[in-house]
């Protein structure tokens, strides 16, 4: 049975297809793959994208012919298992980024957890692991928008501030072995991209995130795609904008396109595992 299970955060999970959603449909309309999950989370850091991925091995037992696909996010993200806020269930809150995230400045003690480090050590071990156990056959990491330029990025400013004149100061052994990493992640392939491209209005809509046509581009880097899968997330895309241009006027536009029937349709009948309901199925 050929399997593919893709994990990463918003860039890979989304109400409309992203990269690895667009493989996955690839894979089992044209390839002859049995099954497909998605297993990413939105906001989330790069320790639950290995949790999820732990959590599918432990129920789907992988094997040597399964197919992995990661998308790493940023390396300064925070997710907890936590009941925070008197939620009566233990639940993953993925709050994003430590240095922008509100809710982190309300935390006791946040700048000691999140201290340069901390955030760098934890981010190894997770990318040593997870190569050692799954050996994807694609990693990348969350780039940005292309069209401001990576020098311009607020992650890029806090490196530019934080990150780079503490790693220029790094002398220990295990100093050594976190800059070597750091330097690793960022040569990981980047999905950059411009919310400034054509389909613009799926990405302003939906936090200016990469759009469909980006997430194609992307996806065609990922894996050799069947010539009949592009042509449909081409034609997608084009029926996307056009309910988009329809319903412009919505007052709740962003909701009422996330749950158009265009995008149901493809949820409930792609064929992808754990995509159907629009928030991922937390453990």
């Amino acid at each position: 049975m050929k399997r593919f299970f893709y994990s990463g955060c918003s860039f890979t999970r989304s109400p409309y297809p992203t990269w690895g959603d667009i493989v996955a449909y690839d894979k089992l309309n044209y390839k002859g793959y049995e099954f497909a999950y998605n297993l990413a989370t939105g906001g989330g850091c790069n320790q639950l994208i290995a949790s999820r991925l732990a959590w599918a091995d432990i129920k789907y037992n992988f094997t040597d012919q399964d197919d992995i696909a990661i998308l790493w996010t940023t390396l300064f993200r925070e997710s907890v298992l936590t009941t925070w806020f008197d939620e009566p269930h233990t639940r993953w809150h993925a709050y994003g980024n430590s240095f922008n995230n509100h809710l982190w400045a309300e935390i006791t003690n946040q700048p000691y957890l999140h201290n340069l480090y901390n955030m760098l050590d934890r981010n190894m071990s997770i990318f040593h692991y997870v190569n050692k156990l799954y050996k994807p056959f694609y990693q990348g990491r969350m780039g940005n928008d292309s069209g401001v330029g990576y020098e311009k990025s607020y992650e890029s400013i806090k490196e530019a501030e934080v990150v780079k004149p503490m790693l220029a100061n790094f002398s220990g052994q295990h100093e050594k072995y976190l800059e070597k990493f750091w330097y690793e992640y960022q040569n990981l392939d980047a999905f950059n991209y411009n919310f400034n491209a054509p389909q613009s209005q799926i990405s302003q809509l939906f936090n200016n995130h990469p759009d469909i046509l980006q997430h194609l581009d992307h996806a065609q880097k990922v894996a050799n795609l069947d010539s009949r899968t592009v042509a449909y997330f081409e034609s997608f895309s084009d029926e996307l904008i056009s309910i988009i241009q329809k319903r412009i006027n919505d007052s709740s536009l962003k909701q009422s396109i996330a749950t158009c029937d265009l995008l149901k349709d493809f949820r409930n009948n792609s064929g992808i595992t754990g995509i159907t309901d629009l928030l991922p199925d937390y453990i």
